[in-house]
């Protein structure tokens, strides 16, 4: 479970609340110390929990919303949001052996792009927290693609 709270104002909580997946810098009040690329709690200015968030240190979207459940961030977490984002592409995708694999907010997957030429997988992680999870990401791939 995330270790670090950040709060954020709330303008930042009620867009995220109508479904906004990001908070910029400028809405964020307080880090509590949290690190780049660490996955942080994001609670209202009155402390309540609002969802499970990378926290970025140097880009202007601060936060990039991976759950508004209260839940861990780890292999199982990811696996399943990568085999859901394989399985569409599955069904959607046909007669190519090119095509994006997973596409960031669209498969509740904030900065990461997977894209597929062929036999090749190419990962892009687009935050400090994907970044950070770059081994783990591409553990569960090689897994669910063989």
């Amino acid at each position: 479970m995330p270790s670090a709270q950040i709060k954020v104002s709330h303008r930042a909580a009620d867009r995220w609340e109508s479904g906004h997946p990001w908070i910029y810098v400028s809405d964020v009040t307080d880090t509590n110390g949290a690190q780049p690329g660490e996955v942080v709690q994001v609670v209202n200015p009155r402390g309540k929990f609002l969802g499970i968030a990378h926290y970025s240190s140097t880009s202007q979207i601060a936060l990039r919303l991976l759950t508004r459940r209260n839940e861990p961030i780890d292999a199982a977490f990811l696996r399943a949001r990568i085999k859901a984002a394989v399985d569409y592409r599955h069904q959607i995708v046909a007669d190519s052996d090119a095509y994006r694999v997973i596409f960031s907010e669209a498969d509740a997957l904030p900065g990461l792009i997977v894209d597929r030429y062929a036999d090749t997988y190419v990962l892009q992680a687009l935050d400090q927290g994907m970044d950070a999870m770059t081994s783990l990401i591409r553990d569960c791939l090689s897994e669910l693609v063989s």
